[in-house]
């Protein structure tokens, strides 16, 4: 029954961590999740900033001079403007599509409809934190969206963190059954440990290949590090 108890606690404790985990990439920019191909040849339909976008790809913003924006059929290229917190940014709006678009901001008061072929300016603001969606109020259901971003590592360095909890807590979860118990184990204590491994292995999904090759490479050097200090003699006090 105790070892039962356990099993609940980490189950509903990986329920919370990997919800936090999610929405906490979301609104940092580290994480989104490929969902269809469409909006052109880019790199698939993802959630960005909280909302559906055509990807095709993040770019850092001009430190001086202006930054190029496509807006096309329907999407925006690049879909994420990298830059320093709170940086002032001047941006080219190029129309390259068929129809009448928008560069649209709620949170910074941008509204700048550009005509097919025609080009406009717009000077918009980098978040302090996180990230700020723009999108075209015309064709926002279709997937044409994007976000201005911070340019950091602590962001980045959050996700992988986030990824390397989800895998603990997912061995944790798999070894409990092997650790010593009083009683045995009923049925509904192995659904809630496999729910709780489940709910890990999706939130490790929402990581990108960046992530786990960042993820590999720590721990490469934390096992070299290891091996260095087995290798060391122990000298005798």
């Amino acid at each position: 029954m105790k070892q039962g108890v356990v099993i609940l606690a980490c189950g509903l404790l990986v329920l919370a961590a990997a919800g936090c985990g999610s929405s906490s990439s979301s609104s940092s920019g580290g994480t989104t999740t490929e969902e269809s191909s469409s909006g052109g040849s880019g790199g698939g339909q993802k959630t960005i900033a909280g909302v559906n976008a055509n990807d095709h790809g993040t770019k850092a913003v001009e430190d001086n001079g202006k930054t190029e924006v496509e807006l096309d059929d329907y999407y925006f290229e690049p879909t994420v403007l990298e830059g320093k917190p709170g940086e002032k940014v001047t941006l080219e709006l190029k129309n390259e599509g068929k129809t009448v678009h928008s560069f649209t901001i709620d949170s910074e008061g941008v509204d700048q409809d550009v005509q097919p072929g025609d080009e406009a300016e717009v000077s918009v603001t980098i978040p302090k934190s996180g990230m700020v969606s723009f999108y075209c109020k015309f064709h926002k259901s279709s997937g044409m969206a994007g976000a201005l971003a911070v340019t950091g590592s602590f962001v980045w360095l959050a996700v992988v963190s986030t990824l390397a909890r989800m895998i603990v807590y997912a061995v944790t979860i798999a070894a409990l059954p092997r650790a010593p118990r009083p009683r045995r184990l009923r049925t509904v204590h192995h659904v809630i440990g496999a729910a709780g491994i489940l709910v890990c292995v999706w939130a490790m999904a929402q990581a990108d290949t960046k992530a786990w090759v960042t993820l590999a490479a720590l721990a490469a050097a934390g096992l070299a590090l290891y091996a260095l200090a087995r290798l060391r003699p122990v000298r005798a006090g």
